[in-house]
């Protein structure tokens, strides 16, 4: 567990899950075996990222918001929809486990450039990997008696969720506790104002 400096958060950037597709999700954990060696996020703390920002001293918070509310001025909300899952870098050597979509992946794509040119003006470190729209389900931190895990994503296909609409975006704040990680909403940025 790192620690924050002082005057400075841990805060990323995400489109939240609707309550629905949350629970529908989290239900791989439990039809997956839960198998020891996986760590899991937390139901509440499911979100899609546009962009992690790491250690930001607190003065540069109201420079990333009014950037941040600019770009969500001009964009509209967007239906976001699930798909299968799968896992980083193949289920045959999974370590990320995630969520795909089957509708809404090129809106956030772009809305995540936005945010990812805004941050660059602000001097925040760029993203080198192609942003690819997903939702971290899990992290393999043992191989073990995975098999289970693997055949449920393999046949889970795509998840049965209704759509929803993003209708805005968030500035969150992550603190490390012993239990895990906690996410806090800051700022919320409603899209087309």
């Amino acid at each position: 567990m790192s620690e924050t400096p002082a005057g400075a958060i841990r805060a990323f950037i995400a489109v939240r899950l609707s309550d629905e597709a949350r629970r529908v999700v989290a239900d791989l954990e439990r039809l997956a075996g839960s198998p020891r060696g996986v760590r899991w996020v937390r139901r509440e703390n499911l979100h899609l990222t546009l962009k992690f920002l790491g250690n930001v001293e607190t003065k540069r918070i109201p420079a990333l918001e009014e950037s941040l509310e600019e770009i969500a001025n001009i964009l509209l909300p967007f239906e976001i929809r699930l798909g299968a899952p799968g896992a980083f870098p193949s289920l045959r050597r999974p370590r990320i486990l995630w969520v795909g979509l089957e509708a809404g992946a090129s809106e956030l794509a772009s809305l995540a450039g936005q945010v990812e040119a805004a941050g660059r003006e602000l001097g925040f470190q760029t993203e080198e990997r192609e942003f690819n729209a997903h939702i971290t389900i899990g992290r393999v931190k043992r191989p073990g008696d995975l098999g289970q895990m693997k055949r449920v994503l393999r046949e889970a296909g795509e998840l049965q969720a209704p759509p929803w609409m993003a209708a805005e975006f968030d500035l969150m704040q992550s603190d490390q506790t012993p239990d895990g990680s906690r996410y806090t909403q800051l700022t919320s940025f409603p899209l087309g104002g």
